[in-house]
């Protein structure tokens, strides 16, 4: 059975690969998903064998970097002699520089198979093995297994409905149990696990909590987003797709907004969007067009950040913030980030799947939003000072509880055994 569910596993993994090979001949980001593992195992070969703690870090993308990055930060304020090595499924995650801060070693992931496994590990040979959230891949799991080299899941989170918890899921529980140690977000993933008798968790919380409060607590000035918020109310919209687009047009053409200015930061920047929008809400200011602050920007109603890495730092210009994703089928993206600067976060339907959503909602520190006269009666609402007040005390009382999560997974790691205790265990 094991034999037929890997041989099932090979053909639909390479069917979804080649069908990006092939998307690659009309779309820009799979073309870079192609182009960036043409050369991986020729890099690697020049990667230097290891003379201390050499970890492996795979991410999806940035996101799961971003909540990867306060253990790695941590590992190495351990062991600063370690080395680290970062690979990523997505182009998002190589094409954002906050990696190199960390390590020069970073890569995409070639496709799961048993030959491309083998050969990575066999050029890497990782001490450990740390995946993020839920980047599973079958070959380089087992493999790991066999080579007795520790695989760590961190910040885990899962659902009822997920094929791990199905009947017909035993393939991939199988992958799940090849984990020395799983750290989950919340006690309702724990009792999942219990529930089909994998016992090597704990829970830890979500260390984008802590990320996102270093990152606000952290100095930063913008000199043309200041001249452009200028003191008014602003809405900073982050991470938004054509559908969050067309609300987002549709109320800031409208005198409703008039009291109100829109950072709009899209999660693809892609050009001819960016013109539609400007088009629909005349005076729209673009990023990269301002060499520096000017007096227009004071009366204009729009500006597009056209430009990767700056929205995590630039909600402090914001009164509330809007995070896409929610509203079509895409995924909710990053809303802790906001709500690190006590912002108020509006977002759309589809967010049943996000405990951090539900934590929000439940707390009033954010709202739920379908269309353009929803979101103007919930700008409304956010206008007033008390509102205000209210929801950045109780962003506050949200952070407070669900820091030290970092401190909580080089914990379990430690008393797990897969990391030395001894810091000069791994120092040159």
């Amino acid at each position: 059975m094991r034999l037929l569910n890997v041989f099932i596993y090979d053909i639909v993994t390479r069917i979804y690969f080649t069908a990006i090979r092939i998307a690659a001949l009309f779309n820009s980001k799979a073309r870079k998903w192609v182009a960036g593992r043409r050369n991986v195992f020729r890099e690697l070969e020049n990667l230097k064998p290891s003379e201390g703690l050499r970890i492996w870090m795979h991410c999806a993308s940035h996101g799961e970097f971003e909540q990867g990055r306060p253990l790695l930060e941590a590992l190495k304020e351990r062991y600063p002699a370690a080395e680290l090595v970062l690979t990523f499924f997505s182009p998002s995650g190589m094409e954002h520089a906050s990696w190199q801060e960390l390590t020069d070693t970073a890569l995409y992931l070639p496709a799961d198979s048993r030959k491309n496994a083998g050969k990575f590990l066999h050029l890497v040979q990782p001490d450990i093995a740390i995946f993020v959230k839920y980047e599973l891949w079958y070959h380089y799991l087992s493999d790991l297994h066999r080579r007795k080299i520790p695989a760590v899941l961190i910040a885990a989170s899962f659902r009822s409905d997920q094929i791990f918890f199905r009947w017909y899921g035993g393939f991939f529980r199988k992958m799940l149990a090849y984990f020395n140690l799983i750290l989950v977000q919340y006690r309702d993933s724990a009792r999942l696990l219990d529930g089909i008798g994998l016992r090597k968790h704990a829970v830890c919380g979500d260390p984008r909590f802590e990320r996102a409060a270093n990152i606000a607590a952290s100095a930063y000035r913008n000199e043309i987003l200041e001249a452009f918020c200028n003191g008014k109310q602003v809405l900073i919209a982050g991470s938004t797709w054509p559908a969050d687009e067309e609300m987002l047009s549709k109320a800031f053409a409208s005198q409703k907004t008039d009291n109100w200015k829109l950072v709009l930061v899209p999660h693809e920047i892609d050009r001819k969007r960016i013109s539609q929008f400007a088009e629909q809400v005349p005076g729209t200011l673009v990023y990269s067009a301002l060499e520096k602050a000017g007096p227009g920007l004071a009366s204009a109603k729009v500006l597009v950040i056209d430009q990767m890495g700056l929205l995590s730092r630039i909600y402090r210009y914001g009164t509330a913030a809007y995070v896409g994703g929610a509203l079509g089928g895409t995924g909710l993206h990053n809303i802790i980030e906001p709500a690190a600067y006590g912002l108020p976060v509006m977002f759309g339907p589809h967010h049943r799947q996000f405990p951090e959503a539900q934590e929000m909602l439940a707390r009033g520190i954010a709202a739920v939003v379908e269309n353009a006269d929803e979101l103007v009666k919930a700008l409304e609402g956010f206008a007033r000072t008390q509102n205000q007040k209210e929801i950045r005390e109780a962003a506050g009382r949200l952070f407070d509880e669900n820091g030290g999560v970092t401190g909580k997974m080089l914990e379990h790691l430690l008393l797990s055994g897969l990391l030395p205790n001894k810091k000069a265990d791994f120092q040159n």
